[in-house]
């Protein structure tokens, strides 16, 4: 038994060292047959390859669901961050246009000082309106994703209990006509 394996080492070293090519394709045929005998497994059982898409689909959605409660943290922070900023923005307008009522000249600058906050949280604002348009693009994202993958359950199930109704019914088919051979009876449905 040994030498049999000594004589197939000894020749895939030889292909190796004189005909690369035929060894490509020696190895290339070998994994056709692997694969081939992968898919006849498969294939040997529907129910398993549905059932395969359910927990995928399942696996699918624990991910989003996932994302989706660290992405509503993080959406529910910022529309806070952006209404405080929004807040701010108009009460420093409003004081900028009391102190220019009051002082047309801002003769002591306190309008300018508060225009200077008023730039800063104009930007700060923007920068966290961006964020939590992000955020809110990633968490409506993650809601599709549950979405879609609770309707590949949905079709692989039915798919799955059509399957299973037809080969109880090929089950059956082959039962009556193993029975009829048996008795010699020509049955035609």
């Amino acid at each position: 038994m040994w030498w049999v394996v000594g004589a197939i080492v000894a020749l895939i070293v030889l292909l190796a060292i004189f005909n690369r090519r035929t060894l490509f394709k020696f190895g290339e045929s070998a994994n056709a047959q692997v694969s081939a005998a992968g898919r006849w497994a498969w294939n040997k059982d529907p129910n398993a390859i549905y059932q395969h898409r359910i927990d995928e689909a399942a696996d699918e959605i624990n991910e989003a669901t996932r994302s989706v409660e660290e992405h509503r943290g993080l959406v529910n922070s910022l529309s806070r961050q952006v209404e405080d900023g929004k807040r701010e923005v108009a009460v420093l307008e409003s004081r900028i246009k009391a102190l220019l009522k009051d002082d047309p000249e801002d003769k002591s600058g306190k309008a300018a000082e508060y225009a200077q906050k008023h730039v800063n949280a104009k930007n700060n604002l923007a920068k966290n309106q961006a964020q939590y348009d992000k955020a809110l693009t990633l968490y409506n994202n993650n809601i599709k994703k549950i979405s879609l993958a609770r309707q590949k359950i949905s079709d692989a199930e039915a798919r799955g209990k059509q399957l299973g109704v037809e080969l109880k019914m090929a089950k059956t088919d082959a039962a009556i006509s193993e029975l009829a051979q048996k008795t010699n009876i020509n049955i035609k449905s």
